[in-house]
């Protein structure tokens, strides 16, 4: 059973479950997923309310958005689901099912089997915010032009288990390969967001000391939960995630998402993207990165912008 339904259908003849026990009840636990995906300028990591069967992930994305744009055209994201006590790390590919992207396949039709379990387990955890999505939707529906909302799939190909800032379980291919385009380093930490972001949003990378990181690799997007020292942008990764890495190697796109408490409506959602580059930074404690802030995008309910830093 997962949240009182009854497991999906068995995956095909010859796919293996990505997800182990103690990674499935982590996601059944979690309330919001932290989405990483390939916009076409270096990650980008955002908030999705979302559902889980026994085989896939699921969330809504309006279909003609930058967002929904960027899956169709580049599939591979990272998941993150959790706290920072315990989190699952989801490495897969994204499949949306609307009319104009449906192709048949053997893998379509395990997504198609799956469809009415992801769709009520996303309504059946997520009740109050369903209704409060309804509510702004028409609200700013009337204020623009209509907007296609598109079901997604996310199939697990590799995954990880951290808990305490250690990986404990592991399944599929790690680490994964980064991507590096040997861009040289900008200054780091936080930079001055006071009139660049809506007010109050620049405390939120200002006070944290944790948040999730989103890093281009060789197989796409991948998203995983981050220590963050805000004063000199250090940036402390579970072992095992990535690499080592040496000065040669340049800078790796990265971006790092805070965001504020799971609201019952999208138009108290507010959060906050640091975007730029990777470096390697041997930190106070002997290892770890840099983040080298470039530009930042933010959400404010429904409204979102990106500037430059």
């Amino acid at each position: 059973m997962i949240n009182g339904l009854p497991l999906a259908p068995a995956l095909p003849s010859g796919r293996k479950r990505v997800l182990t026990p103690k990674m499935q009840r982590t996601l059944e636990k979690g309330r919001l997923a932290l989405l990483a995906f390939d916009p076409g300028r270096g990650p980008l990591v955002t908030p999705v309310l979302y559902g889980v069967s026994a085989h896939h992930l699921w969330f809504l994305v309006r279909g003609n958005t930058a967002k929904g744009r960027a899956l169709a055209a580049r599939p591979q994201v990272g998941i993150v689901v959790g706290d920072p006590a315990q989190s699952v790390v989801i490495r897969g590919r994204a499949t949306l099912l609307s009319p104009t992207s449906l192709t048949p396949s053997t893998s379509l039709l395990s997504v198609l089997l799956d469809v009415p379990w992801g769709a009520a387990s996303w309504a059946s955890r997520n009740p109050s915010q369903l209704v409060g999505f309804v509510r702004d939707a028409e609200s700013a529906l009337r204020a623009s032009s209509p907007k296609e909302f598109t079901l997604v799939s996310v199939r697990p190909r590799a995954a990880l288990l951290v808990a305490d800032g250690e990986v404990v379980q592991e399944r599929g291919e790690w680490p994964a390969e980064p991507r590096y385009d040997g861009t040289t380093p900008h200054p780091s930490g936080v930079p001055a967001l006071a009139g660049v972001v809506p007010d109050g949003l620049e405390e939120l990378p200002a006070k944290a000391t944790s948040g999730v990181l989103g890093v281009l690799a060789r197989k796409g997007p991948l998203a995983v939960p981050a220590g963050w020292d805000p004063a000199s942008g250090h940036v402390t990764l579970p072992p095992g995630v990535l690499p080592p890495a040496t000065p040669g190697d340049g800078g790796l796109p990265a971006c790092l998402a805070f965001h504020d408490a799971v609201r019952a409506r999208p138009t108290d959602q507010r959060g906050v993207v640091l975007r730029g580059h990777l470096h390697p930074d041997p930190g106070p404690d002997g290892g770890g990165w840099r983040l080298a802030t470039e530009r930042v995008t933010f959400w404010d309910g429904f409204r979102t912008g990106t500037q430059a830093v």
